[in-house]
């Protein structure tokens, strides 16, 4: 049987999630393959700044310029790869708790995620690629009753 990225989805993330992340960003994603080919293409800025209004993120926490042709700017791989990851966080927070006054909740209440590090907003932990993990780890734990 052939490999098609195409129709391959992670064990990690829903089906609702992928079309809450579309939502949010006004891009076609329903499978990593669009991740992926969103993140290399540069998210658009205005999706970015849509988002950014929607989750309510600090100014300046994923991306501070603006890359490309006037009309066409796109944020680079590695501020598409922030957006995407917190979006992803946000998406799962949002299946979970049911709303999105939920699970912005959650995502600006600080905890403690990590021993002897200080509480955090799962929004700025979101942030790093270990971070987001960990975060959608505790996501799946709480939605299959593991505490």
């Amino acid at each position: 049987m052939a490999f098609s990225p195409s129709c391959s989805t992670s064990a990690d993330v829903s089906d609702t999630a992928y079309r809450t992340m579309s939502e949010v960003l006004g891009e076609p994603i329903a499978s990593e393959a669009d991740v992926y080919k969103l993140i290399r293409a540069g998210v658009p800025f205005a999706s970015y700044q849509a988002a950014s209004v929607l989750l309510g993120t600090p100014s300046g926490l994923i991306a501070r310029r603006r890359h490309g042709s006037p009309g066409g700017h796109r944020l680079d791989e590695v501020e598409s790869e922030g957006l995407l990851r917190v979006v992803r966080v946000y998406a799962e927070a949002r299946d979970l708790f049911g709303t999105h006054e939920g699970a912005l909740r959650w995502l600006s209440t600080p905890r403690t995620y990590i021993p002897d590090v200080p509480a955090i907003r799962p929004m700025e932990l979101a942030m790093s690629d270990p971070g987001a993990r960990l975060l959608i780890s505790e996501i799946n734990r709480t939605a299959h009753g593991i505490f």
